[in-house]
């Protein structure tokens, strides 16, 4: 076997071995693992105070307290108010869809058109809806419990909570010092070649992951105001939750334009105030597509619709809520990997072998 082919089968290796090392360092300490997490989501805020001159100690632990105090602010001022709109909505959900087709049936016969309705299916519809409860609807439950229930007991979620800020504040101050430990774990004649594999990758997945994360909450604040203008109940709640879930693509801003026709069918206002809810995501969709997201995230993914579609199904089949929100920049990762592996073969004698100089 050639030296290239052992040497490429030993980095496979290594790629797999350091999954499996992730999946088994994510199961037993949950905290190191989200502090590792959000150390490479905010560690550019850090570098950039750095070059500015400030301590990078100092760097990591005024963002820290930054965070807290975010944290403590939403806790005391929206998560109230939006907990309770989200419990009233999941409550009531249920005698609005129904209300709604009801709606859409009468409205359709009105104007000459029959709504066909299966009444039995309309009331197990209506039934199942009635039987999801909060926990099972928001991804968050599930995840918490998880993460840090997995330990087994209340004692284990406590020192999750608690040491979770002080990894995160040295995961933030040495994260430099450890990128370069691993790199130095790199043979010297292919560091070269990894760093620049690992700066695009880094570009892809860092450049969609934060970026991603403004623009959903950009899009949170531009969807409740709208809504709330336009007068659709919960509209605080609906709005909140189509950027949220705009973090996988094409998600967000479907389930907010469904929510929101449902319920604004239940009262309807008029053809007007009703229209002006696609009017609004299908303005919001334009701007954030054509303005927000190029400037903020760029196309350093590099997929085109028709790619990051299949990514999200491949993801959404494998992690599911996890795999859809890490398939499109995973699938950017791993196109990079493919099309410098594609370049390498064309380069190589099996794709255009040396003809050897015969001399008669």
């Amino acid at each position: 076997m050639r030296p290239r082919t052992l040497h490429t089968l030993g980095w496979m290796a290594a790629g797999l071995l350091f999954v499996f090392l992730v999946c088994v360092f994510f199961r037993l300490l949950p905290s190191v693992f989200v502090a590792l997490a959000l150390a490479y989501a905010f560690s550019p805020i850090v570098d950039f105070l750095e070059r500015k001159g400030v301590p990078r100690t100092w760097s990591a632990a005024g963002l820290l307290a930054s965070l807290a105090l975010v944290i403590v602010l939403s806790m005391v001022s929206i998560v109230p108010a939006l907990s309770r709109e989200a419990k009233e909505f999941f409550v009531n959900f249920p005698d609005y869809f129904s209300a709604a087709i009801d709606k859409v049936s009468k409205i359709g016969e009105l104007h000459g058109v029959r709504v066909p309705l299966e009444r039995e299916l309309l009331e197990t519809i209506r039934d199942a809806l009635k039987g999801l409860s909060l926990a099972e609807l928001s991804p968050v439950v599930p995840l918490a419990k998880r993460v840090f229930s997995g330990a087994g007991s209340v004692i284990n979620f406590v020192l999750n909570l608690l040491t979770m800020p002080v990894f995160l504040f040295f995961f933030l101050r040495d994260f430099p010092a450890m990128v370069q430990s691993a790199f130095g774990l790199v043979p010297p004649e292919a560091r070269e070649a990894v760093q620049e594999k690992a700066r695009r990758m880094d570009e892809v997945f860092s450049g969609f992951i934060r970026g991603q994360m403004l623009v959903a909450l950009i899009l949170a604040g531009v969807f409740s105001v709208g809504l709330l203008v336009i007068g659709v109940p919960f509209g605080l709640f609906i709005g909140i939750l189509a950027g949220v879930l705009n973090i996988v693509p094409f998600l967000g801003q479907i389930t907010g334009l469904a929510l929101s026709l449902i319920l604004a069918m239940v009262d309807f206002p008029g053809w007007a105030r009703f229209l002006a809810i696609p009017a609004l995501f299908a303005a919001a969709n334009f701007v954030e597509g054509n303005f927000i997201t190029p400037k903020i995230v760029g196309k350093k993914v590099g997929l085109s619709t028709a790619q990051a579609i299949l990514a999200l199904l491949l993801g959404g089949k494998i992690g599911g809520l996890v795999g859809l929100i890490v398939a499109v920049p995973v699938a950017g990762c791993a196109k990079v990997l493919l099309l410098d592996g594609i370049e390498k073969y064309r380069r190589s004698s099996l794709y255009a072998p040396k003809t050897e100089n015969r001399h008669v």
